[in-house]
């Protein structure tokens, strides 16, 4: 595959046109609907900070290169490299286990702990760093999902919140969500919204104010009982760690924004009542078999309409 040109590489994609039927949304609700895209779109640019120190600096090279372009020929060449690092989110390939595929990284390998922590920095410094951490705070934080770990001028180590360390991000997307809540109400109170709409109102608050308080839990549990009458389907935040190489504790900004099919998950509904059935009769040993099964397990058939952040690129 390294043999390939990039022409080549490229032609290992396809173009997919996400589309959803709209027709059962109020105009607020598509209102809404576009606020939440709006501030899915952000987490691209966050995740691609998160992926590689480098990457804002040659993306800003990329695009001076294709806007200079004098002939057909640097154009088209300019407009291949702009593709595959806005498909990778950098200039390693992931569908080739993170070879490198542009020239300024030659050679040079992935980091593996993205830029969740100093480049320099060892799996070994780390451990004995939170060794020394005085407090449990101290050192659940730097171990945590959601704090990043700098150097500070005298080459110590030390962990920002996500809230502090990704402000320029999270505050618009923040601003964009409770945007997003605030037209959800069209005039009416909390209380006066149907069923679907006052569990989206409430966790599309309660996750903007994560972005900006560092504390995912009380979202993430608004997230988990968002209501089966609710038309969106939302998922927003940092949850993977796949990007952190290193020590896989360092969360991805990731957005999923879908429309339910209540139709088809409908059709669906009676798999939930069969699920422990299912377990049970699955091809394993006995003592990798869950036999309590949680009752009434949701299946949700979704159209999905952005993805953003982690899940963009190749997977």
């Amino acid at each position: 595959h390294n043999k390939l040109s990039l022409q080549e590489k490229l032609a290992r994609y396809t173009r997919t046109e996400l589309s959803a039927d709209t027709s059962h949304l109020e105009s607020f609700e598509k209102e809404a609907l576009e606020k939440i895209v709006e501030a899915s779109k952000i987490l691209d640019d966050l995740y691609l900070h998160q992926s590689w120190s480098g990457n804002a600096d040659l993306l800003k090279s990329l695009q001076k290169e294709l806007s200079s372009a004098s002939t057909t020929e640097e154009k088209q060449k300019a407009e291949l490299n702009l593709r595959y690092f806005k498909i990778n989110f950098g200039p390693w390939d992931r569908l080739d286990e993170n070879v490198a595929w542009h020239p300024t990284v030659q050679g040079v390998s992935k980091p593996l702990g993205a830029n969740y922590y100093p480049q320099d920095m060892t799996k070994e410094e780390f451990n004995q760093w939170v060794e020394s951490l005085s407090t449990e705070q101290e050192k659940n934080d730097a171990k945590g999902f959601f704090h990043v770990i700098r150097r500070d001028e005298k080459s110590k180590l030390y962990a920002v919140p996500y809230s502090e360390a990704y402000q320029d991000w999270l505050k618009p997307a923040h601003n964009l969500l409770k945007e997003a809540a605030h037209i959800l109400l069209d005039g009416k109170t909390e209380n006066e919204l149907n069923t679907g709409n006052k569990s989206l109102y409430k966790y599309l608050n309660s996750r903007a104010d994560s972005l900006l308080s560092n504390e995912y839990q009380s979202s993430d549990f608004d997230w988990l009982h968002l209501s089966s009458e609710s038309k969106l389907e939302i998922t927003f935040g940092p949850y993977e760690v796949y990007e952190d190489r290193l020590l896989n504790q360092k969360a991805s900004f990731e957005a999923f924004v879908c429309l339910r099919d209540f139709p088809e998950t409908k059709q669906l509904a009676s798999f939930a009542s069969v699920m422990q059935e299912l377990e049970n009769n699955l091809p394993l040993e006995k003592e990798y078999k869950n036999p309590n099964l949680a009752g009434g397990t949701p299946i949700v058939v979704v159209s999905e309409v952005f993805v953003g952040g982690d899940h963009a690129g190749p997977q």
